[in-house]
């Protein structure tokens, strides 16, 4: 029996490469696509795009490579340069078996992303072992930068090790669905000023007992409402801080 699993695993990972290399070597044409980047001299214009190898070979009017191409020619095609997803989660570490990392780049690169801030949701991001998971975790492929978390536990009760963590490449904090006191809030932004580090915040102030936006739904149905002041306030709290403490959140 372990003799015939390898044997499969062999041929499942020739079948793959072979895939990779046979996709690689693929030639697209992609005809008529709006360009829409600040970057290129092509911004704006309807032009046709050579790829070949996966890498942009031309870029011009009525295009006609020479090698045999794959042609895409639709209407209302955009391309634009690698979206960046700011808040990407996941369970893991913590619960990796709901959803991994690797799941999360995956799902991220097939809707176009080519980069991703992950902020965890399972185990809280607050030691430099967990970031240092979440590093390896993510290696290869798309860019995934890490979010620590700003307290400790994501409990809002103490501010987490953020220089420490900032140094090991968290590239931003974030408590993901939580929002601190204004106490441990004023700290956390108060610091994070001095260290030039961005914060993430969720602007909704805590309420027990809600299940769905508050309105003719909520009536109809009899579910606990949630109500929209919630937000706004929030919101408000948190302009104001960051106001004080000329912070980026």
């Amino acid at each position: 029996c372990t003799l015939f699993f390898m044997c499969v695993m062999c041929h499942v990972v020739w079948l793959l490469n072979y895939l990779r290399r046979r996709f690689m070597k693929t030639s697209w044409l992609i005809k008529n696509a709006t360009i829409l980047d600040r970057n290129s001299t092509f911004n704006g214009q309807t032009v046709d795009l050579h790829i070949h190898q996966g890498v942009i070979a031309e870029m011009g009017r009525n295009l006609q490579p020479a090698s045999r191409v794959k042609v895409i020619d639709e209407r209302d095609v955009y391309v634009t340069p690698g979206w960046f997803d700011l808040r990407a989660s996941a369970p893991d570490p913590g619960n990796e078996l709901v959803e991994s990392i690797a799941a999360v780049k995956e799902s991220a690169r097939l809707g176009g992303y080519t980069s991703v801030l992950y902020i965890p949701t399972g185990e809280s991001a607050d030691s430099v072992a967990v970031l240092r998971y979440i590093k390896a975790a993510s290696s290869g492929g798309m860019k995934v930068y890490p979010a620590a978390s700003y307290s400790v536990g994501r409990k809002s009760q103490q501010m987490s090790e953020m220089f420490d963590l900032q140094r090991e490449g968290a590239a931003a904090f974030s408590d993901f669905n939580r929002l601190a006191s204004n106490e441990l809030l004023s700290r956390v932004m108060e610091y994070g000023r001095d260290l030039n580090a961005r914060i993430f915040l969720f602007p909704m102030e805590d309420f027990k007992g809600g299940q769905i936006h508050e309105g003719i739904t909520s009536v109809a149905t009899g579910l606990p409402g949630i109500p929209i002041w919630l937000e706004t306030v929030a919101v408000q709290r948190i302009i104001a801080l960051s106001k004080h403490y000329d912070t980026s959140v």
